[in-house]
């Protein structure tokens, strides 16, 4: 995909509605969830993905997921940033610097830290 970016964020979203067009949305761009507000309430598959090449690393099926980035303390000095989707109680994590997806378990238990994580953007 060749499109010009508009930030520093690592990852883009690709939304799946039902045979539909995919919704390719720079997570960077402000006023996206305004934007495909329709998308997202019809998709029923949500993708991460590195804009350096293209390849997906997280994906989620259904509703009510919720796209969301946390900035961490990990190793009581390093500030770092992770990518997933919420819904409810249940978490999804792409690790970028470790190129691996983990729940929430994990990330306290890569010493990330516990109840540290802000909101990225809020």
């Amino acid at each position: 995909m060749n499109k010009e970016w508009v930030g520093p964020n690592p990852l883009f979203m690709v939304l799946w509605a039902n045979g539909g067009v995919p919704a390719i949305i720079d997570l960077d761009e402000v006023g996206w969830k305004t934007k495909y507000a329709e998308a997202l309430a019809a998709c029923q598959e949500r993708h991460l993905m590195r804009k350096a090449d293209n390849v997906a690393v997280l994906g989620v099926a259904g509703h009510d997921w919720t796209y969301a980035a946390r900035n961490f303390v990990f190793n009581m000095v390093n500030k770092v940033t992770v990518y997933g989707f919420i819904k409810g109680k249940e978490e999804a994590w792409y690790v970028p610097w470790l190129a691996m997806v983990v729940n929430q378990d994990e990330i306290d238990a890569l010493a990330i830290g516990k109840g540290l994580g802000d909101p990225v953007g809020a």
